[in-house]
């Protein structure tokens, strides 16, 4: 059984590569939307949260962030932010926000190599973390 991410990225191009990079081991639920991953959320246990910055004209990842944390109880174990316009002051941003790390697109090797060896916590029960 694989573990679970959740992407959030408007960016279909990005949520594609964001799959094919990660699929060895996680099931990837890709959402174009933050309705769609409020939904997610609210359905499936997963701990890697990867999140654009730019999500739309007024909104952003740190924001798209606080709202599924403190209206959905949402709380993964990882937290990625990724952009394509890396700034200091997105970095600081992120990371105040709560997430462990950014990365810049184009997605490389060192985002893929990153994700594929987070250490996440052992589920004692599989069946009781979908429910």
């Amino acid at each position: 059984m694989k573990e679970m991410a959740l992407c959030l990225d408007d960016d279909p191009l990005s949520l594609r590569l964001v799959e094919h990079l990660l699929k060895k081991r996680y099931e990837v639920i890709s959402c174009a939307t933050i309705d769609k991953a409020i939904r997610a959320v609210q359905k499936y246990d997963m701990a890697l949260f990867l999140c654009d910055y730019h999500l739309g004209e007024s909104f952003t990842g740190s924001q798209a962030y606080e709202t599924l944390r403190q209206d959905f109880g949402y709380n993964p174990v990882h937290r990625v932010l990724i952009t394509s316009y890396p700034s200091s002051e997105i970095e600081a941003e992120a990371l105040a926000s709560g997430f462990d790390r950014v990365f810049s697109k184009p997605l490389r090797k060192e985002f893929q190599m990153y994700c594929l060896n987070l250490n996440m916590p052992r589920i004692r029960n599989p069946l009781a973390a979908g429910q």
